[in-house]
């Protein structure tokens, strides 16, 4: 027996993550039970969870199949969904494991790892730009969570973590069977998105890329499969390219063929670069065609939907909340025009409605968080980094944003 296993199995690693699972979502897997119908007799069910893992007997059930509209856009995102009890254990391998390798993570690596995310991967995108680094390689890999192979993946695992028991752990839940509603298939490439592992096994694959091109003297940022290199000259960012094309092959893995380009941000002629739903262009920064689209094909969803003035305005006031809270580091000129189209879309249901009931333009949030960050001494809400919504804390509704 490994000495981290009762970290994992003990009964109170495993409330607490029960406690998140229940928290984070309603949704059964392929046995039909769901947070709530696992809650009754909770102890009853940690308990043999706790003696079936010190027991080596352990096995992770099929995850369910689903897919989930991008909004805005007509493609259906695949997820995995584990069942509860497996969603208890994964979530508290996650908390063993992470710290292991965190340490060894490298500092342009800015997706799901606590205290950073996509606003802080932007600021130093900003930042580069701001010091002279205008060439860029947009990279984007084709797949990349179907795709990671799963023996080289498990040596990176086993380099860092020191417990035979953990590890086998994680072989168990990176073979987990697909179950698609029809039939039952074995995997054997990839991570279920949707499961609390796959974001860290994610970033443990990528790990030696983002030192690769930081030994080389690159400028990288990457959030999980989405990345850029910066530079200021065209050779440098070609040469980078070189370097993840090369380490690329030898992974297992490919690049997407349209998603990878190098461009010139302060090019006059050109388009900029797009990444995390902003596009940078210029020396500006505002919302990228896709993440504009994803907010009318969000407000255009929920009218679809109908109900009442009251029910519709609250939700598209939500709606409108989060998608300026991402975006609020963009130019606010942009705001004005989201709210004349927002305005007209709503005209009937504003017109049955009391004006009191219409939602916050954009423009005035813009105009509450310039007033309330002057009165703070902060300057323009732009101006500093806003981590309250981290970009795995987005809703899922923001998807279509990258």
């Amino acid at each position: 027996m490994g000495s981290f296993m009762p970290l994992v199995a003990e009964l109170g690693p495993l409330r607490r993550a029960f406690a998140r699972v229940r928290a984070n979502s309603r949704a059964a897997g392929v046995d039909g039970v769901t947070p709530e119908v696992f809650a009754r007799g909770l102890e009853g069910r940690l308990k043999q969870l706790r003696d079936d893992l010190f027991g080596g007997n352990y096995r992770p059930q099929a995850v369910l199949r689903a897919f989930v509209p991008k909004v805005g856009r007509s493609e259906m995102r695949p997820i995995g969904i584990p069942t509860v009890r497996d969603r208890v254990v994964m979530g508290a391998l996650r908390g063993v494991l992470e710290p292991m390798f965190e340490t060894g993570f490298a500092d342009c690596s800015y997706g799901y790892r606590a205290g950073l995310g996509a606003h802080r991967a932007l600021e130093a995108v900003a930042g580069h730009l701001a010091a002279g680094r205008h060439w860029v390689l947009e990279a984007d890999f084709d797949d990349f969570f179907d795709t990671l192979p799963h023996a080289p993946l498990l040596r990176l695992v086993e380099a860092t973590v020191p417990d035979a028991d953990l590890c086998g752990l994680v072989g168990l839940f990176l073979r987990q069977p697909v179950f698609d509603g029809q039939r039952t298939r074995v995997r054997r490439r990839g991570v279920h998105q949707g499961s609390a592992l796959s974001p860290l096994l994610a970033n443990v694959y990528a790990n030696p890329l983002d030192h690769l091109l930081l030994q080389a003297g690159h400028h990288p940022v990457r959030y999980a499969d989405d990345f850029v290199v910066l530079g200021r000259h065209r050779g440098e960012v070609g040469a980078a390219l070189d370097l993840v094309r090369g380490w690329t092959e030898k992974a297992g893995l490919r690049l997407h063929p349209e998603k990878t380009r190098l461009v010139r941000e302060d090019d006059p002629a050109g388009e900029g670069f797009d990444f995390l739903g902003y596009r940078f262009e210029c020396g500006t920064r505002r919302p990228s065609p896709r993440g504009l689209a994803a907010l009318r094909g969000a407000v255009n969803d929920r009218l679809r939907k109908g109900g009442t003035p009251a029910a519709i305005l609250a939700d598209i006031n939500r709606l409108l909340e989060a998608w300026y809270q991402y975006f609020r580091h963009g130019s606010p000129a942009v705001f004005a025009e989201i709210d004349a189209w927002v305005r007209r879309r709503l005209s009937g249901v504003l017109a049955a409605a009391s004006r009191r009931l219409a939602p916050m333009s954009l423009h005035d949030r813009w105009e509450r968080d310039r007033q309330t960050a002057a009165s703070a001494g902060r300057g323009e809400p732009g101006a500093t980094a806003y981590d309250e919504f981290p970009a795995d804390d987005i809703p899922e509704a923001w998807d279509g944003y990258q």
